[in-house]
C-alpha cells in the first residue's frame, strides 16, 4: 500500500503548449537589498524560477507553479536571452504575462523519447529577486533512495532528521547542472533550500564524515542462557542479546525472538538480527553461530554426549588455554561468569573480535585447539504434518557447492516411500501411513549428513485443522510457480502484496494467466518471509474468475493509478532487462497483469500508454481519448467513394477529393471538444479551415465555420462515415539493426508490397525483410484473431535520405472500378538531419470491404521516395 509523503513536489508534465505566469510580489532590487526585502515580505511569490546550471549552453532554470491543494508542479525551463550574469540560485519571478512552449527534446528516440522543456518566449521578462540561499529556509536532508524512470528522469528521495521524507525529480537530458544532486550515494547528505516546506534546489553536499557507519555494527553483549548441549537437543537463543549500531544513531539491543536463525521463519516476526550456523543436534563437537551481514562477529556453542557431565562455575578464577582471536593462542588467567564468559578486572565481560571470549574447556586444565571448518549437509523442506497420500519435495546440498554430487537419501521408516535420483539435490517423500520418519542424507564434501524428520497424519485428522481462505489475483505465471496479490482489504496484504504458489498445487481446469482471480485455502495462519512470500501449507486452490479483473491505468497493481504507474511503464520500455516482464529487479518489474492494466487503447504497451495516465491525472483525458480515437482512421464522404479523410498521430491529416492527385489536400488537425478543425494552406501567407463535428462514429461537416473543400464542395450537415479502414507506418532509422541487414532497398522490389490473409502469409513476408526481433513484433501484433475479420496490406518504403522522422502517412481511397487505392505520402512538416531509413506502411481493411475481385493500388506522393 503506497504511503503519501509528508512534503514532496510533484512533478509532472504540462500539456499545454502556453503557461500564462503572473507578476509576483517582487521587482528587481540591487544585491545588496535581498536579505532585507526577504525579511520584510517573507517572499510571497507563488509562481517563481530558480536557476540551476544549462542546457546546450543556454540558461536552464527550474519554474515553481503553485497548485489549488498548497503543493507545486515543476518543470525544466530554457531561457535563451538570459542575462551574462546569473548565479546559481538566483530567483527570478515574471514581469507581467510570459508563455513557454513545450519542446519534447528527442522524440525520436525510443529512450528519451518523454525527454521534454518549456522554451521561454523571446517577449518573456524575468526580474530577479535575489537568491535562495539568502531568503529561503536551509535543512539538511539524507538520501534514502535514487532511482532512474527512464528518458534521463530520475528521482530522489529524502528524509530530514525528523523522518520527514522529500522528493526531488529531475530531468538531466543534455543539462549540466552547477549542483548535481545524482553525485550521490544512500546516506549522502546535502543542504536544500526549501520553501513553504518544500524543496526547492540543492545548495551543497555535506562532507562525509570519517566515522560515518556505511552498514550496521554489530556486538554481543550476552550470550545465549545455554550455549552446551546433550545430543539430541536445539539450540535456545533465550537470553541472548545483540547490540545494532546503525549510521549515526544509538545503539539499539535485540533479543530472541528479534534475534533468530534464518530458517526460522514461523516465528511471530521477521527477525532483526538474522543467525546462521551448522549446527548438528545428533553429533558432539563445537558449533560456530554467526551474524548474517557482519564480519567476524560470532560465538560458539558445544554438543557433548550425554553421558559428560554438565559443570558450570560462576565468578570463579581458572587457569586454561583458549583461542581468542584469529591465529593467537594465549595461556592466562581469568574469572568466569555463570555463562562461561571471561571477565575483564572490573567483572565486565570481555570481548574480542566483537565476540565474548567463552571458557570452552574443563577448569584447571591447559590445552590448545585449532578450529576446523567440516560442513554439514544443508536440508530445506516443508516441516508440517504430512497427511497420508500427500507428496512433498525436500532439498539437500552441499552449503559450499550448492550441489548434491555423491548424494545419498536413506531411510528405515515405513509410514513414508521416497523416490530419489541419484545425483539430483531433491527427492520426494509421499506419505503413506500415519507415523514419524527419519530420513539421513548426505552429500560429497560434507563431513556430516543431515536428518529429515518427516510426521504423517491420517486425512480425517487434517481435515479437522483450522482452514482460512483468502481471494488473490494472479499477476504472473510461470512453469512452477503463480505470483498472487492477496485481497487489499485482507491482513494477509500488510504481511506482503505479492506470494509465491507452486503450480502444482493449482488444480483449477485450467491454465493460470494473468488477472485471474483466485481462492487460496490454506491451514496455517503464518508464512515465510521470503520475497514473494509463501504460504506455509495450501490445502486447495479454487477459481473464481477467469474474466481478468484489468484496472486500466494500474500498472503496477497497487489498485490506484497515479503517477508511479507511468514511471513503470517508461522503466520497462527503456530497461527490460531489469523493469520487464521477466525483469531482475524482483520488487518492482512490471508483471503480466501490470502489462495488460497498463495497455490503454489495446495496442500493446508504449510510450503513449505513459502519456495517457498522465493526462488522466491532469484531468485531460476525455478530449485527449478523442483525439487519440481519430488516430490511424480513414473516413468516406456519404456521397463519394473516392473522398475521403486520414488522420496519423502527428496532428496530419489527408484528403483526396477525387481519384486523381491534383485533387490531394494535406495539412494539420486538432480536437477542441467535439470538433475537428482541419487546416491546410493555399499558399505561403494564406491558410483555410474546415471544421467536423465528431459526432458518434461519423464527423458531420459544419457549414457556417468552414472555408470548404477544394473541388468538392461539402453541405452543412453532410457526413465522412468511418470506414473500419485503419493505417500504420513504422519507421526505422537504424535499419541495419533492427531490420534484416541483407536486403537491398534501394532497388524497385515487386515483393516490396503484399496483401496478407493469414499468419503464414505474414509470416513467408517478414522472412524476407526482417530478423526475429522484428518478425516476432508484428507477429504478435497481427494474430489469428486478426486475421479472423481482416485483411492486411503492407508495403515497405525506403528513404535513401531526408528528414530524420517518422515521415510518411497513409491516405486509402475507395474506388467504384478499382477498388482500394493506397496513397502513401511523404510530408515535409517533420524536418531534421538527412539519413537513410525504411518505413513500414500497414493498411487493415475488414473483410466486409475487401473484395478478392478487385484491383488494389499502391501510389505515392511527394519527394525523396524511392521505389
Amino acid at each position: 500500500m503506497k504511503k503519501s509523503l509528508l512534503a514532496v513536489i510533484t512533478a509532472t508534465v504540462l500539456a499545454v503548449n502556453a503557461v500564462p505566469l503572473s507578476a509576483g510580489a517582487f521587482s528587481a532590487v540591487p544585491a545588496e537589498n535581498y536579505q532585507a526585502l526577504a525579511e520584510e515580505t517573507k517572499f510571497e511569490a507563488e509562481n517563481f524560477f530558480v536557476a540551476v546550471g544549462t542546457y546546450s549552453g543556454a540558461t536552464q532554470l527550474r519554474y515553481f507553479a503553485h497548485k489549488a491543494d498548497g503543493g507545486y508542479t515543476v518543470d525544466k525551463v530554457v531561457w535563451e536571452d538570459a542575462p551574462a550574469d546569473i548565479s546559481y540560485g538566483d530567483v527570478f519571478i515574471a514581469d507581467g504575462e510570459v508563455s513557454m512552449t513545450k519542446v519534447m527534446a528527442a522524440p525520436n528516440d525510443p529512450v528519451y523519447a518523454m525527454a521534454y522543456y518549456y522554451q521561454l518566449d523571446e517577449s518573456a521578462k524575468l526580474d530577479k529577486a535575489g537568491n535562495c540561499e539568502n531568503f529561503m529556509e536551509q535543512r539538511e536532508l539524507t538520501v534514502t533512495s535514487k532511482t532512474y524512470d527512464g528518458s534521463a528522469h530520475w528521482s530522489i528521495r529524502y528524509k530530514d532528521s525528523e523522518g520527514i521524507e522529500y522528493y526531488y525529480g529531475l530531468s538531466t537530458f543534455a543539462s549540466t547542472l552547477t549542483v548535481n544532486p545524482l553525485d550521490c550515494e544512500v546516506g549522502d547528505v546535502y543542504t536544500y533550500a526549501l520553501y513553504n516546506d518544500y524543496m526547492i534546489v540543492p545548495l551543497a553536499k555535506k562532507e562525509a564524515e570519517s566515522d560515518v557507519n556505511k552498514e550496521p555494527e554489530y556486538r554481543i553483549v550476552s550470550l545465549p542462557d545455554k550455549v552446551e548441549y546433550k545430543v539430541g537437543e536445539q539450540i535456545d537463543l533465550k537470553g541472548i542479546e545483540i547490540e545494532v549500531t546503525m549510521d549515526k544513531k544509538e545503539p539499539v539491543v535485540y533479543t530472541y525472538p528479534d534475534v533468530a536463525f534464518d530458517y526460522q521463519s514461523n516465528i511471530p516476526r521477521a527477525p532483526r538480527v538474522v543467525l546462521s550456523s551448522d549446527f548438528r543436534s545428533d553429533k558432539t563437537g563445537t558449533y560456530k553461530v554467526e551474524i548474517v551481514g557482519a564480519d567476524n562477529v560470532s560465538f560458539e556453542v558445544m554438543v557433548v554426549d550425554n553421558d559428560t557431565p554438565t559443570t558450570t562455575t560462576a565468578n570463579n578464577t581458572t587457569t586454561t588455554t583458549t583461542k581468542i582471536s584469529t591465529g593467537t593462542t594465549v595461556t592466562s588467567t581469568y574469572a568466569t561468569d555463570a555463562k562461561g564468559r571471561i571477565l575483564d578486572s572490573e567483572g565486565n565481560v570481555l570481548i574480542v573480535d566483537g565476540t565474548s571470549a567463552v571458557m570452552s574447556q574443563p577448569a584447571n586444565t591447559t590445552t590448545t585447539t585449532r578450529a576446523i571448518i567440516d560442513y554439514a549437509v544443508k536440508v530445506e523442506y516443508d516441516k508440517s504434518p504430512m497427511k497420508t497420500g500427500e507428496k512433498r519435495e525436500v532439498k539437500f546440498y552441499n552449503p559450499e557447492t550448492k550441489t548434491a554430487k555423491n548424494g545419498k537419501v536413506n531411510t528405515s521408516s515405513d509410514c513414508i516411500s521416497i523416490d530419489y535420483e541419484e545425483g539430483k539435490d531433491t527427492f520426494t517423500v509421499t506419505a503413506l501411513k500415519e507415523g514419524k520418519a527419519e530420513i539421513y542424507v548426505t552429500a560429497a564434501g560434507c563431513a556430516f549428513g543431515a536428518y529429515v524428520y518427516i510426521e504423517v497424519s491420517s486425512a480425517e485428522q487434517t481435515e479437522t485443522e483450522t482452514s482460512y481462505k483468502l481471494k488473490v489475483t494472479v499477476l504472473d505465471a510461470y512453469d512452477d510457480y503463480i505470483f498472487v496479490r492477496p485481497d487489499m482489504n485482507s491482513q494477509v496484504y500488510n504481511f506482503s502484496n505479492k506470494f509465491a504458489v507452486p503450480t502444482n498445487s493449482v488444480d483449477i481446469g485450467a491454465s493460470p494467466a494473468a488477472g485471474m482471480v483466485l481462492e487460496v485455502t490454506y491451514t496455517k495462519n503464518y508464512f515465510l518471509t521470503t520475497y514473494p512470500a509463501r504460504f506455509s501449507d495450501i490445502k486447495n486452490v479454487a477459481l473464481i474468475s477467469s474474466k481478468p479483473d484489468i484496472f486500466k491505468g494500474d500498472t503496477n497493481c497497487d489498485c490506484q493509478v497515479d503517477m508511479s504507474d507511468a514511471v513503470l511503464i517508461m522503466q520497462a520500455l527503456a530497461n527490460p532487462d531489469k523493469y520487464g516482464e521477466n525483469g531482475k529487479d524482483p520488487y518492482h518489474h512490471l508483471t503480466a497483469l501490470g502489462r495488460l492494466n497498463g495497455d490503454n487503447d489495446g495496442d500493446g504497451l508504449t510510450v503513449g500508454d505513459a502519456l495517457a495516465i498522465q493526462r488522466k491525472l491532469l484531468g485531460l483525458s476525455e478530449n485527449e481519448q478523442s483525439a487519440k480515437a481519430l488516430i490511424g482512421k480513414t473516413y468516406v464522404y456519404e456521397k463519394s467513394g473516392s473522398f475521403t479523410i486520414t488522420f496519423d498521430e502527428h496532428g496530419r491529416f489527408a484528403c483526396h477529393e477525387k481519384d486523381i492527385l491534383s485533387y490531394m489536400t494535406e495539412g494539420t488537425w486538432e480536437l477542441n471538444g467535439d470538433t475537428v478543425k482541419l487546416a491546410y494552406p493555399v499558399d505561403e501567407s494564406t491558410e483555410k479551415a474546415v471544421y467536423l463535428k465528431l459526432k458518434d462514429s461519423d464527423l458531420v461537416y459544419i457549414g457556417e465555420k468552414s472555408d470548404n473543400f477544394t473541388s468538392v464542395k461539402v453541405q452543412d450537415g453532410e457526413k465522412f462515415t468511418d470506414t473500419k479502414i485503419r493505417n500504420k507506418v513504422d519507421w526505422y532509422d537504424d535499419y541495419m539493426i533492427s531490420l534484416k541487414k541483407d536486403t537491398d532497398w534501394s532497388k524497385n522490389n515487386k515483393n516490396l508490397s503484399a496483401v496478407i490473409k493469414d499468419t503464414d502469409g505474414l509470416k513467408s513476408y517478414l522472412e524476407q525483410f526482417c530478423n526475429e526481433k522484428a518478425m516476432s513484433f508484428y507477429l504478435d501484433k497481427y494474430d489469428d484473431s486478426f486475421f479472423k475479420d481482416n485483411v492486411l496490406f503492407m508495403k515497405w518504403i525506403f528513404q535513401g535520405s531526408g528528414s530524420a522522422g517518422p515521415a510518411y502517412m497513409v491516405n486509402v481511397t475507395m474506388q467504384p472500378d478499382n477498388g482500394l487505392c493506397m496513397f502513401v505520402m511523404y510530408n515535409g512538416l517533420l524536418n531534421g538531419d538527412s539519413m537513410a531509413s525504411v518505413c513500414l506502411a500497414q493498411v487493415t481493411v475488414p473483410k466486409g470491404i475487401y473484395d478478392d475481385n478487385k484491383e488494389y493500388n499502391w501510389n505515392w506522393v511527394g519527394y525523396n521516395v524511392m521505389l
